[in-house]
């Protein structure tokens, strides 16, 4: 279990898997090289992110030790994944990957610190109030931007609305990971826990949640959903619902790397099959 969870094979296969997903939900075929570029890509910066984070979190952590333990093994992973998901790149139009890389030194800088704040350097996600934002904007940008870009999708109301329910929706599952973190978070960083407390930030999260399943609901009226796929995505919404829910207090590591993320792993499943 630790090697799927923290060698990010599971959270790579759910930006993998959600981003076909994506695909089917815009009405296109998903592009197999996209699809395994975005596994790739996400093994890699997740990586190293990680081996990152070894400097500035305590290694007393049950996932940084276990991180700090294999060491060798994970930067092995972290040249392999650099090295596939550049073969995939190349499979990939030139204008689609130019667009991605704002998002890829996003996501590099996310725990480098090099930002100067009170006399002291520190990463993006240590910036006040940006944490979250920052991830639920790369993962929208990678999930469902870049989809559309890359059907040659024009952008109209509903796909503006499908950026802000997949915004909303990252966010949602997002939350409760800055609650496991609260006592890791430096207060300066002021995350939706540090700012709100536990409740207001679950009573947040769960507005944003029903705020995503609310647009899916407008499009299946407007016939871009299929009755029988939103069937089995308020489904998804409910578990994810009472996961927010349970998730206002801290839980173990899989709680978080394994149930809340495989709900993208879910719809995604469903988008494809429907």
């Amino acid at each position: 279990m630790r090697w799927l969870l923290y060698t990010n094979l599971f959270i790579a296969t759910a930006a993998a898997v959600l981003s076909a997903g994506s695909f089917r939900l815009l009405g296109q075929e998903p592009d197999p090289w996209f699809c395994v570029w975005v596994f790739m890509a996400t093994i890699c910066v997740y990586t190293v992110q990680r081996l990152m984070k070894l400097r500035t979190y305590s290694l007393s952590t049950e996932m940084m030790a276990w991180v700090a333990a294999h060491r060798r093994g994970l930067s092995l992973v972290t040249v392999v994944s650099l090295l596939a998901s550049f073969l995939m790149a190349l499979k990939l139009p030139f204008e689609l990957l130019l667009n991605a890389w704002p998002m890829a030194l996003i996501s590099l800088l996310y725990t480098f610190p090099f930002l100067p704040r009170h006399g002291q350097r520190i990463a993006l996600r240590e910036w006040p109030y940006a944490k979250l934002f920052l991830i639920a904007g790369v993962w929208t940008f990678i999930t469902i931007w870049m989809p559309m870009r890359l059907s040659a999708i024009d952008i109209g109301t509903w796909e503006i609305a499908m950026l802000l329910e997949r915004f909303a929706f990252i966010m949602a599952i997002t939350i409760p990971f800055d609650i496991r973190d609260e006592g890791l978070d430096s207060p300066g960083m002021r995350t939706l826990p540090q700012v709100m407390g536990r409740k207001g930030a679950t009573v947040l999260a769960i507005g944003l949640l029903l705020l995503s399943w609310g647009i899916l609901l407008l499009g299946m009226k407007k016939d871009h959903i299929s009755s029988g796929s939103m069937f089995w995505t308020s489904t998804v919404y409910t578990l994810s619902l009472i996961l927010i829910y349970i998730g206002r207090r801290p839980r173990a590591n899989w709680f978080y790397l394994g149930l809340l993320d495989g709900q993208m792993i879910l719809l995604g499943v469903i988008w494809m099959l429907s």
